[in-house]
């Protein structure tokens, strides 16, 4: 008798006896068929071996995401979430390459092994195996807290970027983990075809991203923690801002304020406190403190000395421009210093993303200023209040220098306006709060119908105009969105991500975490 040895689909491995002149490819063909012989079972076992089969599929996706957290934090999540479809795939290429006495066994296979003796019922059927997939695709889901926080913390823009994108629409992720698994395990099967199960995979995950809307990557609150990640990732390499010339600089920029018509001896209670802190104060200069001292200047903005607001506008402009350019020479290593080089880099990094998150709160203050002093401008409400602030901002020369020649480009197209705009800015000067309203619409109709026209057109006019300056108003909120987006993103157009991408990429893990 002749012995061979067959793989079950769950990973088993037996060893068979057939007669000394059978083929092996017959008896490898009977005993595959035998495998995927579906097994019958009543509906109650059926229905109650659903979530013992998808049970076994998370197990080794959640397992590997818990342990990797432990060990290397959000990357090692995220990494042993992978590590078995991983595994399998180098186990897979070796033992193409191996002799036969020298291959090893696939780990997904000494997991479903594992399980299988710990008493979990083992796929006997194709769809029972589409459920253990779909588990795996469930587990998958494990690394998505781990994407989140490298979307921020990540230490190269690339990997930040790629989690960003890999953690967008979770909702929407969680519906598409288990079917695109289980599609792509039933279409493996069913073909034979790795190709075919992947894009069974990513286009069951696509499907799930109809009808959502484009997603931006960046928020404020994102860039303000991007900032804070990249400060401590260059406090931990051995890199930190020196007090001394900090310090030093502080006191120039503060003695430049005499200039402006500041004195210590002055009411500027909010000023001199903020200014005894730029220049004395022994706190570490992280991202923290940088953070608080700013406040402590913005603090005299909200006073109601116009001269204390006045100058602590101007003070903060000053610390602005410095944090947003500090020289490697005011950088100092500590005595723990781990990588310099990597610390310098990420130094750099931060002082872009603080440069961004700045400028982006320029135009959110212009939002701000606008929704309060919209009453200010009773004959154009909120879009005036923005385009007075805009123009400001474009005619201060020394603001205008924070900003690269295209974001200097889009304030000052945002300014001007597009003629559509323009025409519906116009026409909204006939709203009802204007006097022009009923005044110009009374007039216009009595040219077209006479008497009768001037009813008509006195309450015709006014509704066109109402209408005109809300679509002017939005629009010009828009340009203001659109500004804030650029900022963020360091003058680059907004990019932002398509739900079918990001929920075509889990299909495509889904894939990987099931097979």
């Amino acid at each position: 008798m002749a012995k061979f040895e067959i793989t079950a689909p769950d990973g088993s491995v037996y060893e068979v006896e057939a007669p000394d002149n059978a083929k092996e490819s017959e008896v490898l063909a009977y005993a595959e068929s035998q495998f995927n012989k579906p097994v019958e079972r009543g509906i109650g076992e059926q229905i109650g071996q659903v979530g013992q089969m998808v049970a076994r599929g998370m197990v080794a996706p959640t397992v590997g995401a818990i342990g990797g957290g432990m060990v290397a934090g959000p990357v090692g999540a995220v990494a042993g979430s992978l590590a078995v479809p991983a595994g399998d795939l180098l186990a897979s290429g070796y033992n193409m390459l191996a002799p036969k006495d020298y291959q090893v066994a696939l780990p997904s296979a000494a997991i479903q092994r594992g399980l299988t003796s710990l008493g979990m019922p083992t796929p006997e059927s194709r769809t029972e195996r589409a459920l253990v997939a779909a588990g795996s695709g469930i587990g998958g889901l494990s690394n998505l807290p781990a994407l989140s926080r490298l979307a921020t913390e990540g230490s190269t823009q690339v990997g930040r970027g790629i989690a960003s994108t890999l953690s967008q629409q979770p909702i929407r992720q969680a519906a598409v983990a288990a079917p695109s698994a289980a599609a792509s395990q039933y279409t493996y099967e069913a073909t034979d075809d790795p190709f075919l199960s992947a894009l069974a995979g990513v286009g069951t995950g696509m499907a799930g991203g109809i009808g959502a809307g484009r997603i931006s990557q960046l928020t404020q609150d994102d860039l303000r923690q991007q900032s804070s990640n990249l400060f401590n990732i260059a406090k931990n390499s051995g890199v930190v801002l020196n007090t001394k010339p900090f310090q030093a600089t502080m006191k120039n920029i503060t003695s430049s304020l005499r200039a402006d018509g500041y004195t210590p001896t002055g009411d500027f209670p909010n000023l001199n406190a903020a200014i005894k802190e730029l220049t004395t104060g022994k706190m570490p200069k992280d991202f923290v403190e940088l953070q608080a001292l700013r406040a402590m200047i913005k603090n005299g903005q909200a006073s109601a000395n116009a001269n204390e607001q006045r100058l602590s506008s101007i003070l903060v402009d000053k610390f602005d421009d410095y944090v947003m350019n500090i020289p490697t020479r005011d950088l100092s290593r500590t005595s723990n210093a781990v990588d310099v080089e990597a610390g310098m880099a990420a130094w750099k990094d931060a002082r872009g993303a603080y440069s961004r998150l700045k400028k982006a709160e320029i135009f959110e203050d212009i939002k701000d200023r606008a929704e309060m002093n919209a009453t200010r401008f009773s004959q154009s409400g909120t879009e005036n209040a923005i385009v007075s602030d805009l123009r400001a901002l474009a005619n201060n020369k020394k603001k205008m220098r924070i900003f690269t020649p295209e974001e200097q480009d889009s304030i000052r197209m945002a300014v001007k306006g597009g003629k559509i705009q323009n025409v519906m800015r116009f026409l909204g000067k006939y709203a009802p709060t204007s006097p022009l309203a009923s005044a110009g619409g009374a007039v216009t109709g009595s040219v077209i119908g006479g008497t009768t026209g001037a009813g008509v057109g006195a309450l015709a006019v006014p509704a066109i105009g109402a209408a005109a300056r809300f679509a002017a108003t939005k629009t010009r909120e828009n340009q203001l969105a659109n500004l804030v987006d650029l900022m963020r993103r360091g003058g680059r157009n907004p990019t932002q991500v398509s739900p079918t991408a990001t929920l075509g990429l889990r299909g495509l893990l889904s894939d990987m975490q099931g097979q």
